[in-house]
């Protein structure tokens, strides 16, 4: 180097996959998170375009809006992948949507419930009286006692020691959101006789019944505001409530990701919360909160739903953001614990569904299309993905870089293309993504390879921006790194 001139720095950053990051300044993130990002994935230290969705999976014509994909299984082992629409239910017979049920009045906003429980799926959406199917024969759910289900609404269904639970009585005129209905032991049928019953949940915030699902031993309720557990005592009152969770409740029925040992759930703060049954929420969304609260229609919320996808630890949480029904997807790997954010068209519900040994999340467009999501598309039914992700900004020091400026002479990149037709565009700002320019667009290889943008410009600070929109092609990184000479005086 000729003595005087400051040679050319690297700095460089591995393995850029902690998401969505927005709780901190971008002058002081991590490098490896980014302020935000569009249909990208993030996994195994690499970021790619997230995949897509399959053609129509499973043929047949589907009448109403979906609200509800289910897995039904029989004693005998037969496996049924159930759909339910505002008017139909469906199951898939060999490749082809079959109505089982029609003429039913389900809504977008109450939605579907189904549950099995001894040999039967049962159904039941807070408008219709409750049904049953055993696999041939749809009928009433009925058993000609005194009272009867058909005596309620209930929103949710759920099998819980030996009974069937329903919970928040829609019926009218005599509605009562905070009830929790419960059959004789044994028999799912009778709310009739000895050891049936119903109390109503006057314990804990909030004026209904919001959601409810198995947690553990337990079963979790929440209401508007409050989360609690619902345990088997025996004796007289058969069941307890124990409110752990005051202030905080369910955002909408279908927003609960079940993973087992806990509960990702979007709350009525419009956070995402984990909750394992203990006294206190993990609340994992709070890198993600501004940014939702920013988009979310809170006139919405009863539209939106959440799916998860075992195999790949990821939970999505689908929200309105603008029109009837969700358009963006929140995304939430578990293993990672990092988030991103992805668009679709508008979507009313999703599931995941096995049989015969294979598991699969359906999608279902809210024009009326289910399509299977599969990590080897790179495109939504054949419509080219947009994908960005913006870094944080990139300062000389933490401390000093209001004082000093950075020359930037470009990015080196270890990337490569799903082909050779796959491209990758740069560009760079220095005023935090007010405006800006463009390093160019690279075609890629098929293999990992070093590519380099060159560009020249000062700042104390720069963010870079990455986007691809080649259809049917996507993008892997695993490395990135900044070019630089510092020293200027501000």
């Amino acid at each position: 180097m000729t003595k005087g001139v400051m040679k050319i720095e690297t700095s460089p950053i591995y393995a850029p996959t902690m998401g969505i990051i927005r709780n901190i300044p971008p002058t002081m993130l991590d490098p490896r998170a980014c302020t935000n990002c569009t249909n990208i994935r993030f996994k195994n230290g690499t970021i790619s375009k997230r995949t897509g969705y399959a053609s129509a999976y499973a043929g047949g014509s589907v009448s109403g809006v979906p609200i509800g994909i289910f897995r039904y299984q029989k004693w005998d082992g037969t496996e049924y992948e159930m759909l339910c629409t505002t008017t139909n239910v469906y199951y898939n017979n060999s490749g082809t949507w079959t109505a089982i049920a029609s003429g039913l009045s389900a809504t977008t906003t109450l939605r579907a419930s189904m549950a099995y429980i001894q040999n039967y799926l049962v159904y039941t959406n807070g408008v219709d009286a409750a049904l049953k199917w055993d696999g041939t024969t749809w009928s009433a759910l009925s058993d000609g006692e005194t009272a009867q289900w058909l005596d309620y609404r209930p929103l949710i269904f759920l099998p819980y020691r030996f009974r069937l639970l329903g919970f928040n009585d829609q019926k009218s005129g005599a509605a009562t959101a905070i009830r929790i209905m419960y059959s004789v032991i044994g028999d799912y049928s009778n709310i009739n006789d000895t050891g049936s019953g119903y109390f109503d949940m006057t314990q804990g915030m909030g004026s209904k019944i919001v959601g409810a699902a198995p947690l553990k031993n337990y079963i979790a309720v929440y209401k508007n505001y409050c989360c609690a557990l619902l345990d088997y005592i025996g004796g007289s009152s058969i069941f307890g409530i124990d409110v752990h969770i005051q202030g905080i409740g369910l955002a909408a029925k279908d927003c609960i990701a079940n993973i087992g040992t806990s509960h990702i759930f979007l709350g009525s703060d419009l956070n995402f919360h984990e909750w394992n049954g203990g006294w206190e929420l993990n609340h994992i969304g709070d890198k993600v909160k501004d940014l939702l609260r920013a988009e979310i229609d809170e006139t919405k919320l009863a539209q939106c739903f959440a799916v998860t996808n075992y195999a790949e630890t990821e939970a999505h949480f689908f929200i309105v953001v603008t029109g009837t029904y969700p358009t963006v997807c929140y995304t939430y790997n578990w293993t990672d614990r990092s988030w991103s954010r992805n668009t679709f068209s508008a979507m009313s519900t999703a599931g995941e569904v096995a049989k015969s040994g294979v598991t699969r999340t359906l999608l279902a467009l809210a024009a009326g299309s289910i399509h299977s999501y599969d990590y080897d598309s790179a495109t939504d039914n054949g419509t080219a993905i947009s994908s960005s992700f913006v870094t944080g900004d990139f300062v000389l020091n933490k401390e000093t870089h209001q004082r000093r400026r950075r020359k930037y002479f470009g990015v080196d990149s270890d990337v490569k293309g799903s082909s050779t037709s796959a491209k990758l565009k740069i560009e760079y700002s220095i005023d935090e993504g007010v405006t800006y320019t463009s390093a160019g667009i690279k075609t890629l290889s098929a293999v990992y390879d070093w590519t380099e943008w060159y560009f020249l410009t000062t700042g104390r600070k720069i963010r870079l921006k990455f986007s691809d929109a080649t259809s049917g092609q996507n993008f892997y990184m695993r490395y990135y790194a900044l070019n630089f000479r510092e020293g200027e005086i501000a």
